[in-house]
């Protein structure tokens, strides 16, 4: 029996592996927050599935498939933004549809803007039980 020369071609990943690289790309590349980045993926399945289908490398495919869901979102410095004492909020489509979506609940405000006060507030509260631990490390430095 002779030994092949040609390399062989590792195994394709599987959908799931594909998407969850997708993501990974989508909020440590690109700045996407997880939740908008979970709604995009939904939103969009089609067309992840038919790029998992096409042939190709595919480190380039999941990238140029994270690109393209990125060209109607913000990147990273472009979500929230510091304007003097006002903090500024740009939405991309797939934030404010999830914006709406929590507001129709009516447990996060009455408006958009409430909505998002909250969520904002919320992600803020959710640091504080670290931050002496934060502290302690950035003195340590």
């Amino acid at each position: 029996m002779s030994k092949s020369t040609k390399a062989e071609r590792p195994a394709a990943a599987t959908l799931d592996e594909f998407r969850d690289a997708v993501k990974y790309v989508l909020i440590n590349t690109h700045g996407m927050p997880e939740l908008a980045a979970n709604d995009v993926l939904v939103m969009d399945a089609d067309y992840i599935e038919k790029a998992f289908a096409e042939p190709g490398d595919r480190e380039a495919v999941v990238a140029e498939v994270a690109s393209e869901l990125m060209s109607d979102g913000l990147s990273r410095s472009q979500w929230v933004r510091v304007s003097g004492d006002t903090v500024v909020v740009e939405m991309s489509k797939q934030v404010t549809a999830y914006v709406d979506s929590l507001l129709t609940t009516g447990l996060y405000g009455e408006d958009a803007s409430a909505v998002v006060f909250t969520m904002m507030c919320r992600g803020i509260e959710s640091v504080l039980p670290i931050l002496p631990d934060l502290a302690r490390v950035s003195h340590t430095r």
